[in-house]
């Protein structure tokens, strides 16, 4: 039977190799998908990067917001405002690519446009 040590040492070092293939697979994106999908489809950008956490933050805060800036005089539809919207995508846009960024030095690769 393996000591307990022998299994926790195990354990971590399935954690630091799954770690690896994240940031790998983080680091393989592209800049320029990332950034027109997050443009175009804010949420689309975390799909592609595949960063969960990250975008049910960006969902929460953008709630957050909707809810914060949601005008005093509410008609009987309510209607998006396009600045927030433009904000949003500009914000997801910049967090993936940062990600991506983050992830190719990481991994130690030249940090090309592709």
């Amino acid at each position: 039977m393996d000591r307990p040590e022998d299994i926790i040492a195990e354990e971590q070092q399935r954690d630091r190799e799954r770690e690896i293939r994240r940031v790998y697979h983080l680091s393989q994106r592209a800049y320029w998908v990332t950034v027109l999908l997050g443009l175009l489809i804010p949420i689309g950008a975390y799909l592609y990067t595949r960063r969960w956490r990250a975008m049910l933050i960006f969902l929460a805060l953008a709630g957050l917001m909707g809810v914060i800036f949601t005008p005093e005089n509410e008609s009987e539809e309510w209607e998006p405002s396009p600045v927030l919207m433009v904000l949003g995508g500009l914000g997801a846009t910049a967090d993936n690519v940062q990600a991506i960024r983050w992830a190719r030095r990481k991994m130690g690769e030249p940090n090309h446009e592709t």
